[in-house]
């Protein structure tokens, strides 16, 4: 004896329907944009716990960290950074008392014989030609004139990226937009 049972109900077959129209193209341009919404929000967290974690500006690691967004061909979202030594202009320096004090990695640190500004004690002003950026005599020489090199603090932001709270913020972040968008998004294309 041989029993075969099988389900030929409409309902089942409009199911396996979607769920064969989700491999496809349909399911692969949800999950795209599930992936971006949440992409861009965890984005967000990472560029607020590296501005806490650095002392950079939120604006300039808004320009430093880059996006590629995920779409139906490459289900990837990439949050990516290039870049060098910051310079410690972007960490709120000021010249006073013979230095500079700046502030990375939000520790205030001071830079004795940096300057910022150009002139005279007493009648020091800033240069256009300095840009506002810090530096210092190259070489020991005092005098005007001399070469100058730019101070910078030794902190780079791709770097950062991948460690501290930033790290801590994208992790969560990324099991957050796992668990909850793109999976909402899945199930309400099922009927």
């Amino acid at each position: 004896m041989h029993i075969v049972v099988s389900f030929r109900d409409q309902a089942l077959s409009r199911y396996a329907a979607r769920l064969a129209s989700l491999a496809g193209g349909e399911g692969r341009g949800v999950m795209a944009q599930a992936l971006n919404e949440g992409g861009r929000a965890v984005r967000q967290a990472t560029v607020a716990a590296e501005t806490a974690q650095t002392g950079l500006p939120g604006d300039t690691l808004e320009r430093a960290q880059r996006e590629l967004p995920a779409d139906a061909g490459s289900l990837s979202y990439t949050i990516w950074s290039e870049g060098g030594n910051v310079r410690l202009k972007y960490f709120d320096a000021m010249e006073g008392g013979g230095g500079v004090t700046a502030h990375p990695w939000n520790r205030s640190t001071y830079y004795d014989r940096a300057f910022i500004n150009s002139g005279p004690p007493g009648r020091r002003v800033p240069s256009p030609k300095l840009g506002g950026h810090v530096y210092r005599s190259v070489g020991g020489s005092r005098r005007w004139g001399g070469p100058i090199s730019v101070m910078r603090s030794g902190l780079f932001i791709p770097v950062e990226m991948t460690r501290g709270q930033t790290a801590a913020a994208f992790d969560k972040g990324a099991a957050s937009v796992l668990a909850t968008t793109v999976v909402a998004r899945l199930g309400a294309l099922l009927p």
